[in-house]
């Protein structure tokens, strides 16, 4: 058989998927209504996270991460294990403070489907460990979550320090 008749369907083949995977109907929009409720949703569960923080707790935000073994958490640039590893790596952390302030000053939360948001947030920090030493500075988040099942779960967040 000719090779060019094989080059034509070929390329006929890879053009036809091409040209229906990029035709695909677009996700309908949210409307401003689902969009304010989803933004309220998330921007709560940032303030139970910043709550906990404030309290030495972190059961509550705890809570808020995905129980999928698969998914690995990544904190101050270094990739964490899944969940119950996770916890056992920072419960001791907090252990070490006896008083801990954060709060966002700004939340920009963008809203991309039905089912995931980004959150970004910045502000001052300070903590003061068991031995009586005081940090404080500027911490900078960034949070994704996803809705799975009607809930929403924390799917990534990484939060990053400054000192003064």
């Amino acid at each position: 058989m000719n090779a060019k008749p094989l080059y034509l369907i070929f390329l006929f083949g890879i053009s036809s998927l091409i040209t229906f995977s990029c035709n695909q109907p677009a996700p309908a929009s949210l409307t401003s209504e689902e969009i304010s409720n989803i933004e309220d949703t998330v921007k709560q569960l940032v303030r139970t996270i910043e709550i906990a923080a404030n309290q030495l707790d972190i059961e509550p935000s705890f809570d808020l991460f995905s129980d999928d073994p698969d998914f690995t958490f990544s904190e101050d640039g270094y990739i964490k294990p899944p969940k119950d590893s996770l916890y056992k790596i920072i419960k001791p952390m907090y252990n070490n403070f006896s008083e801990m302030s954060a709060s966002y000053d700004t939340l920009r939360i963008s809203v991309l489907s039905r089912n995931s948001a980004v959150v970004s947030g910045e502000g001052p920090w300070a903590a003061t460990d068991v031995s009586g030493n005081k940090y404080g500075g500027h911490l900078a988040s960034m949070f994704v979550f996803v809705r799975r099942n009607g809930e929403w779960k924390l799917l990534h967040g990484h939060t990053s320090h400054t000192f003064n």
